[in-house]
């Protein structure tokens, strides 16, 4: 399989365990500002304050299905249930759009959104970068000819 992995090592959300042992320093000396993570714990008060806002208002956990709520999406569209997968945000539906589409060979133009390449790699997905043309003509639309005959057959 390719490596489609970014040639700059630096990412969102590092790994501070790689990157204290590159520098050769404690994990708990860097602070990782790329992620929401938070270097000290919450305040003294905050613990309690939580109990106490939600003593009485803790539910079970939804339905993995979501079987209402595919219902009343899919009967306000007017489409079968079956149809709807609600998701915990677009990379997770990315995710699972690949996990079905990963015995195909896909092109994914770029640039573009690099959640598309994470998803299919990770159901091992074939895909190929498709260059997009950054020079554009005054027609419009342009056509992608080009690149994908060369994407197919080079």
């Amino acid at each position: 399989m390719p490596d489609h992995s970014p040639s700059t090592p630096h990412r969102h959300g590092g790994n501070r365990q790689e990157r204290a042992e590159a520098l050769g320093c404690k994990p708990a000396e860097l602070l990782d500002l790329s992620a929401s993570l938070v270097p000290f714990g919450p305040p003294s008060w905050l613990p309690r304050a939580l109990r106490r806002a939600i003593a009485n208002e803790l539910t079970p956990y939804p339905d993995r299905r979501y079987a209402n709520l595919r219902a009343q999406i899919a009967s306000h569209h007017g489409l079968d249930p079956d149809w709807v997968l609600p998701g915990n945000g677009a990379a997770e539906l990315f995710t699972w759009a690949a996990r079905d589409s990963a015995a195909f060979h896909s092109l994914l133009p770029q640039p573009g959104f690099n959640d598309y390449c994470r998803a299919l790699d990770c159901w091992h997905g074939p895909w190929q970068a498709l260059p997009l043309q950054l020079q554009w003509a005054a027609a419009f639309p342009q056509a992608f000819t080009n690149g994908i005959n060369n994407a197919t057959t080079g």
